[in-house]
């Protein structure tokens, strides 16, 4: 069976500091689309949420609606409570959700069980050639956000993330992704490289990385296998270069003629995501 975990920000490293006020262990998730998503979706826990709203606010109403149907309490509350609660600069269009945090579903390498699951998981949410999005070392929480907005718009509801060095998925990550983050499936993969070689070794989860390598292809021209796992790395650092090496395809995005005589070199890695995804999905 798999061990579902709660994360914890002082866990995993990386990303821009975020607003921390005392929610009482909760998350603080603000906008329409985050409380609606994760009131919707109840894979977060409930059991001590609540929703504060600013009375005359455009999404007030619905908000309201949506949480006596979890069985959420609702407080009235003015703008100085909801920027205490979500921070000075979250755009909270009056209304904040105070949840336990998101849920995650461990896996490793050892364990057999595990590992089936989760290819079992590949194919049943695969509506396309990529099963699941693989981000290694992907730090910034507005990328990954960007990224998980487009996964879901693309029909990927998979999110395979290290155990070290990435994003927690933070209030910030999930009001990005417009909510989507609230109705995917995250799995936390102790060593990262060698659970995701396995995948593709014993469970036939093709790789498909995206790199700069000279052995690196157009990606237009790669016919992804039902079930791939799309893996990309940080702009920084890029994806680890084992697991590169051990990927059943490597792919780029060819710039179209003409780019190369402008200064831009690269691509923002929630830009190329949302390009190879859209092309791997198409073709």
């Amino acid at each position: 069976m798999f061990r579902r975990v709660w994360y914890h920000v002082s866990g995993w490293g990386g990303g821009r500091s975020e607003h921390r006020s005392s929610n009482d262990g909760l998350d603080a998730l603000y906008g329409w689309h985050s409380v609606s998503g994760a009131l919707a979706a109840r894979r977060r826990d409930l059991s001590r949420a609540r929703l504060l709203v600013r009375d005359g606010t455009s999404n007030a109403e619905q908000a309201v609606k949506a949480a006596a149907s979890a069985g959420v309490p609702v407080e009235s509350v003015g703008a100085g409570a909801l920027e205490r609660a979500a921070g000075p600069d979250a755009v909270h269009q009056g209304v904040v959700l105070l949840a336990g945090q998101l849920p995650l579903i461990d896996v490793s390498p050892e364990a057999r069980g595990e590992l089936v699951h989760l290819a079992s998981a590949l194919q049943a949410h695969a509506s396309g050639p990529v099963a699941a999005l693989a981000l290694d070392r992907v730090v910034d929480p507005h990328n990954v956000g960007s990224l998980v907005r487009t996964a879901a718009f693309l029909g990927v509801s998979v999110l395979l993330l290290p155990d070290k060095e990435t994003a927690p998925l933070s209030p910030v990550v999930s009001h990005v992704s417009t909510g989507a983050l609230e109705s995917m499936a995250v799995f936390r993969l102790s060593a990262f490289v060698r659970t995701l070689t396995v995948l593709q070794s014993d469970h036939s989860a093709e790789l498909v990385v995206s790199t700069l390598a000279d052995d690196s292809v157009d990606v237009a021209t790669h016919h992804a296998a039902p079930g791939s796992i799309l893996v990309l790395g940080s702009e920084a650092k890029g994806v680890r270069a084992p697991l590169a090496s051990a990927a059943a395809a490597r792919v780029r995005i060819v710039p179209q003629p003409g780019a190369h005589g402008t200064h831009v070199q690269s691509l923002n890695v929630g830009v190329a995501g949302g390009i190879l995804l859209h092309t791997l999905q198409s073709l």
